[in-house]
């Protein structure tokens, strides 16, 4: 600070009352420089329009409490500053961040002052000013969930700051709707009243970020609900073991081996082709519930087979395979979809290099290298018809504008790949490759032409979470007004299985010289519950799931 000039001094002091303004009240900018004097109440600040000063929307004009969402020793900062700009002989009219003089206090210059701190903080060149309203959402929206999923808290035990301020919901409550009871189910309407909204949907759906900590919140407390013989049969733990880890408050290390168990994390020590099977820790092998007898025949099986020698040709594929299996995505955690748009914003548009998105992220370089030359190579096939678009593609840049259904039906597919990833990745990148393959980025639906095809399009459709009730059948037909098109010849019963139920679209050809090609054709495409189709959402998925694959894979740098 011994370096700092006095008008640097003035700057800093602005830039710290604007950064608590936005981070603490949820305030846009743009109402943060329009603020006056008169505006800044011992309790609260008005948010309001006067002369050339207009707010966003409609609901922009409001009142939000001082006490219930800013620290104490910042609230007097604030008082003391406007204080002593009325004592210095400025008018209520005046604007709070204006210099001693007329006008704004330079905004572009300060605005460049705030941008440089939070870039150095967060060490991301993308951050705004603006996403400080997001950041009040998310946390106040976690701090009103954590009254009644206290589970919550466990994910900041080592972060004081922030659990202290979680565990205000109760006061947040109480303040935004006069007790708690009054605040279950409506957390996203009080919060669009704070940040100006016209309604609760825009601040759940782009404003709330933390809704993956409250699914895990939920599905921790209701697994610890389950009884005792559920937890001895997915563990495989005695008895008293398990009773002994419950009652000495072991439920989130019970939880964990659970998960290993269950084949849902597994350390491979040994790397694939260093014999004919993985070998792995015992902490994660699944349990072997077969009978005695049969475990001893195949130990002695297995005995026999080792000292025989090396497998045959015939068999080596098959060991490989097993051991792939095996090792599954072991070699790294799987990356999450929401992790890879945030690489690929950073890196495909050059923000960020490699190296400095893998200290940002905590993934080696290499991954993040391999991650993007997977995506480079696989958008473009799934890429809306248009050059912005390929652009985007080729530079591996991810754009995923998604409704909340159809989000939560591509949460749904990942989790399911994820699962499948543990047990079988070569398998599950070859039925995304033949996803991609059928996909039509035109119709934006999956095409099959031959029966085995759409054998294995159903199959892959239902490992993906897609139903009847969310998909429609695509039929080719010459003459698309009957009221039942004809399915291709080839079709025979059984093979669409489920799918046979749900609700069938016939499309036409424009002329009768294509129906020779166009009705030999039948699709399938998830829709959401207005039949709005989202094929292009489950095949974007499709290529950010192999891209996934390709740098969990990616041999470390060591």
């Amino acid at each position: 600070m011994q370096d700092i000039e006095p008008k640097d001094l003035a700057l800093c002091s602005l830039g710290r009352l604007l950064l608590a303004l936005c981070f603490r009240l949820g305030l846009r900018p743009g109402e943060a420089y329009g603020l006056r004097l008169r505006d800044i109440k011992a309790d609260a600040v008005f948010v309001l329009p006067y002369g050339d000063h207009q707010l966003k929307p409609s609901n922009a004009r409001r009142r939000v409490p001082l006490k219930l969402l800013m620290p104490y020793e910042e609230r007097q900062r604030l008082q003391t500053f406007v204080s002593m700009r009325l004592d210095r002989g400025a008018s209520g009219d005046d604007l709070l961040l204006a210099q001693p003089v007329t006008g704004p206090a330079h905004r572009q210059r300060l605005d460049r002052w705030v941008h440089r701190v939070m870039r150095d903080v967060m060490l991301d060149p993308g951050v705004r000013l603006y996403h400080a309203r997001h950041s009040l959402s998310t946390w106040a929206d976690l701090a009103l969930r954590a009254v009644d999923h206290p589970e919550l808290l466990r994910f900041f035990e080592n972060l004081p700051q922030t659990s202290a301020f979680l565990r205000q919901g109760e006061q947040l409550a109480g303040g935004l709707f006069g007790s708690t009871p009054a605040a279950l189910g409506r957390t996203s309407f009080a919060l669009a009243r704070v940040v100006g909204h016209v309604g609760p949907a825009v601040t759940h759906m782009h404003y709330i970020h933390g809704d993956d900590l409250v699914r895990a919140a939920v599905v921790e407390r209701e697994a610890g609900l389950l009884d005792k013989t559920v937890w001895m049969q997915l563990t495989g733990l005695a008895r008293s073991t398990t009773f002994a880890l419950l009652k000495g408050g072991g439920f989130h290390a019970l939880m964990e081996h659970a998960r290993r168990t269950a084949g849902w994390r597994s350390n491979a020590v040994a790397l694939l082709g260093s014999g004919p099977a993985a070998v792995l820790d015992e902490g994660t092998r699944p349990a072997d519930t077969r009978p005695a007898d049969t475990r001893q025949a195949d130990t002695r099986q297995a005995d026999a087979g080792q000292a025989a020698g090396p497998t045959t040709p015939d068999t080596a594929p098959r060991h490989a395979a097993s051991a792939a299996a095996t090792i599954g995505t072991s070699l790294s955690e799987w990356i999450a979809v929401s992790r890879v748009c945030e690489i690929s914003a950073v890196v495909a548009t050059g923000k960020r290099t490699a190296e400095q998105a893998g200290g940002l992220f905590g993934l080696e370089p290499q991954r993040i290298e391999t991650l993007m030359d997977s995506l480079q190579r696989w958008l473009p096939e799934v890429a809306q018809p248009g050059k912005r678009a390929s652009d985007d593609a080729e530079r591996g840049l991810v754009v995923l504008s998604l409704s909340s259904e159809t989000s939560m039906a591509i949460q749904r597919a990942e989790s399911a790949a994820r699962a499948l990833a543990m047990r079988d990745p070569v398998a599950l990148r070859s039925d995304l490759e033949f996803l991609i393959r059928c996909y039509d980025r035109r119709d934006r639906d999956f095409h099959v032409r031959d029966s085995a095809s759409l054998q294995r399009l159903v199959r892959v459709a239902l490992a993906l979470g897609m139903t009847p009730a969310s998909t429609m059948l695509m039929v080719r037909s010459v003459d698309p007004s009957k009221a039942e098109p004809r399915l291709p010849s080839w079709v025979r019963t059984g093979e669409l299985g489920s799918f046979h139920a749900c609700q069938t679209r016939c499309v036409g050809v424009r002329s009768a010289a294509k129906a020779d090609s166009y009705v030999k054709w039948l699709g399938l495409v998830p829709v959401t519950s207005s039949l709005e189709g989202c094929g292009n959402a489950f095949a974007g998925f499709a290529a950010l799931a192999i891209a996934i694959l390709d740098a969990v894979a990616a041999p470390s740098a060591a």
